[in-house]
């Protein structure tokens, strides 16, 4: 318990004021508050109304709770009975006694002084179903006042989920008064089992539960025009201001350090949660605002300045955010953070974050709102998005859906998709951004085109849409400073688009294959020199090129490639077109959130795709599954026969520019070379040939042509038509070129309509009410 006397010369330094009465001390140590104490005084010290007070504690702190060590590991587990006692002294006797305890300085030391609120420290301990029994001095039955507070505790804890009893300590004589501590000596350990408890519904609290309501409603009308909160900084920030104001020779810098870590480390766990991703990635969140700061981000900078009163530039503070980061890293809790949306496969529900304090939870048939941090789920904040609120059907404007949203979007009409297939293409890559778990690899819209051909309004319009009014794309940079630029905007927004994307980039290949393929990034940590971090990409990204260099296949295949084409009518300028969709940004959320209800359906409804040979699996088959639901096993096939396009399109994307396909596509159609079988180097010396005839450029060595072919194989089968067999011998490998059969033609049909697209669906209402039945799900996904 490590209590000790205090000498009379350090009580004054101790308490921060001169109780000129006091003659000794002896001092309470509350573990885990960072050096809080209370001290038993001797003699008594006699205050202005002339009571005379055994316990005082330093000036301008709060009240705590006496925690014991041996206690803080079971304040998590509701499974263990908690007793609540008066007093120090009594706490530890009850710990002796084998009893898990929690300890009030006084009657009343739950409570903050100025609101009559709560301590937050009560907030540490899990009351919901636990068995709790109050122990305060046998004078409350003869004392109502007395009575009227263990009362209100009751009842403080009863409202937090706990069962409350109150031990009947029978009192001695008629002028004396027992405690716990006095019956345990008495009496022995023994005597607990014998004390009679009864609970809050009793008669003895009939006079009591009549002032308690009333003591309720002062308190209701008082937090209503304070804030507790405030109250709650004020104390802390008067608290750091003392402690600073200690003269050197009581504590030292480095002390008053730690002692200031300490105690605000202790507020805000009391006000809120530490949480540790997988990635220890460190978070705090506020229960009051309902806010997840990650702790190296600037929001949580100005929140613990706010808190504190310290400047970010003072060293209490550097030191005060070190301290907590090795808090969160040594005792976090662990957790997953969002950005954008979480599906909980196990219950079909999905939570889809508002960009505020809340979220909005989907079960298929109905949109509720409900606070961050609801069922566990927990969305990091986005300081660069705007909360949006979702709108009954009766209350959007009529062209606030997600089909006028598309509509404007202009593709090249000679490419081998029809505008109205690749609008539906980027509606289900717009509702998978909503399914995280079930696409492990992304897929990367890529809108290429001549200048003019609005690439950059349109993905700047997704993300207004998505985001709100401060969201604008971003550029990209060769240096190594825009690759790190690159990487945070990926790992730390839940949407980024990146406009322009023409210069060759010797980073942007590998950075953009390894966030396709669900990889994380491994940075050295800054000021460091071989200590890596961990970052999990989450943002969906968007990429807009007039002339890409990105063509490698394996990035190539992961690319939903947009093919645009300029205006033929006069153009509308960007700024009009933000303005619209501002204006009906929220409508078209509410739409969003009806269709995400019909996709949830629909994945109920067909829990596995068929095979697909897709390189974009997880894609292929969360589009597969939601047009099977809607339209059976054509609409499906047709969904698929639209991907098989789309991957022509990347190869042709992909080898368009490749030199080595330009010349294998003339070598190929030179009479006798398909179905013949050639060595690596006897097709370098004949493709060079060609190579000089028709001024190309070709590896420059039979090796890398090798390694050429190796890797750009699959997309120079689709582009050329070709069946592309190899083998290996001792020393080379052996190639042969055969005509791939003729694929069956597909009717030249759009893709089944989106949930809420093209056919008439009965959109949800938020609160719980349904807004449509199963069969009207099953119907319109």
């Amino acid at each position: 318990m490590a209590v000790y006397s205090v000498p009379p010369s350090d009580i004054p330094h101790v308490l921060g004021w001169n109780p000129e009465q006091v003659q000794s001390a002896l001092a309470f140590p509350y573990p885990g508050t960072g050096g809080f104490v209370r001290l038993k005084v001797f003699p008594p010290y006699q205050d202005k109304r002339g009571h005379a007070v055994k316990y005082l504690q330093p000036k301008k702190t709060p009240p705590h709770l006496y925690v014991l060590p041996s206690v803080e590991t079971i304040l998590t587990n509701p499974a263990t009975p908690l007793a609540v006692v008066e007093g120090e002294k009594k706490t530890a006797a009850m710990v002796q006694a084998g009893v898990m305890a929690v300890g009030v300085g006084g009657i009343w030391a739950w409570v903050e002084s100025k609101t009559n609120s709560a301590i937050v420290a009560l907030d540490r301990i899990t009351w919901v179903e636990r068995e709790v029994a109050l122990y305060f001095d046998s004078d409350i039955w003869h004392r109502p006042e007395l009575l009227n507070a263990v009362y209100a505790l009751g009842k403080e804890l009863e409202e937090r989920g706990a069962r409350v009893a109150v031990a009947i300590i029978e009192q001695q004589d008629v002028t004396g008064k027992a405690g716990i501590d006095d019956l345990l000596v008495a009496k022995g350990c023994e005597a607990l089992n014998d004390l009679k408890r009864i609970p809050l519904t009793h008669a003895a609290f009939t006079r009591s539960k009549a002032w308690w309501k009333k003591w309720r409603a002062r308190r209701d009308r008082a937090a209503s025009s304070s804030s507790s909160s405030l109250q709650v900084t004020a104390d802390l920030k008067g608290f750091i201001h003392q402690t600073r104001k200690w003269p050197e020779y009581v504590m030292k810098n480095f002390e008053k350090k730690q002692v200031i870590a300490a105690n605000v480390t202790d507020r805000l766990r009391h006000t809120g949660t530490f949480y540790l991703t997988p990635e220890r990635q460190s978070y705090f969140f506020d229960m009051a605002s309902r806010t997840l700061h990650a702790l190296a981000e600037e929001g949580f900078t100005r929140f613990l300045a706010d808190v504190t009163g310290l400047n970010p530039t003072e060293s209490e503070f550097r030191y005060l955010l070190e301290h907590l980061l090795t808090e969160v890293h040594q005792r976090g809790q662990p957790t997953q953070v969002y950005r954008l949306a979480h599906y909980d496969e196990a219950s079909h529900r999905l939570f889809v974050t508002d960009f505020g304090s809340g979220l909005w939870l989907l079960d298929g048939k109905t949109v509720t709102p409900a606070p961050n941090g609801e069922a566990g789920v927990l969305f990091a904040s986005t300081p660069q998005a705007t909360p949006y609120t979702y709108l009954p059907a009766g209350q959007r404007p009529a062209d606030a859906t997600l089909a006028a949203f598309l509509e404007p979007i202009r593709f090249d009409p000679a490419a081998r998709l029809s505008g109205e297939e690749w609008r539906d293409l980027l509606f289900v890559w717009l509702l998978s951004l909503f399914f995280p778990e079930l696409h492990p690899t992304k897929i990367i819209p890529a809108f290429i085109g001549p200048h003019g051909s609005t690439k950059t309004t349109t993905a700047r319009r997704f993300g207004t849409q998505l985001l709100g009014e401060r969201f604008n794309v971003g550029h990209l940079e060769s240096s190594e400073r825009g690759e790190q630029a690159f990487i945070a905007t990926l790992c730390g927004k839940p949407f980024a688009a990146f406009d322009n994307a023409d210069a060759p980039i010797r980073w942007l290949p590998d950075r953009l294959a390894t966030y396709a393929t669900g990889q994380e990034f491994e940075l050295r940590e800054l000021y460091t020199t071989n200590t890596l971090a961990i970052h999990r990409p989450v943002a969906n990204l968007m990429i807009t090129s007039r002339d890409p260099h990105f063509r490698r296949p394996d990035v190539a295949e992961r690319l939903l490639i947009c093919r645009m084409a300029r205006p033929e009518r006069a153009f509308v300028p960007e700024a009009e077109w933000i303005r619209r969709t501002l204006a009906g940004r929220d409508g078209v959320w509410s739409d969003l959130l009806d269709v995400l209800n019909h996709a949830l359906a629909a994945l109920r409804q067909v829990p596995e795709a068929a095979p697909s040979k897709c390189r974009m699996a997880d894609f292929a088959a969360f589009g597969w599954r939601l047009s099977h639901a809607r339209g059976g096993a054509e609409a499906a096939a047709r969904f698929y026969s639209a991907l098989a396009r789309i991957e022509e399109e990347q190869a042709q994307y992909a080898t368009e520019e490749d030199q080595v396909a330009a010349c294998l596509s003339l070598w190929t159609t030179t009479g006798g070379n398909l179905g013949r079988e050639v060595d690596t180097a006897t097709l370098y010396r004949e493709l060079m040939e060609l190579a000089e005839t028709e001024g190309l450029l070709l590896p420059k060595t039979s090796a890398a042509l090798g390694k050429h072919l190796h890797l750009s194989r699959r997309p120079l089968e689709t582009a050329l038509n070709l069946k592309i067999s190899v083998g290996r011998t001792s020393h080379t490998s052996r190639w042969m070129f055969s005509r791939a059969k003729d694929t069956e033609e597909v009717a030249d049909s759009a893709l089944p309509a989106p949930p809420a697209l093209r056919a008439g669906t009965a959109p949800t209402q938020p609160n719980g009410v349904e807004g449509g039945q199963e069969g009207q799900i099953q119907e319109t996904c």
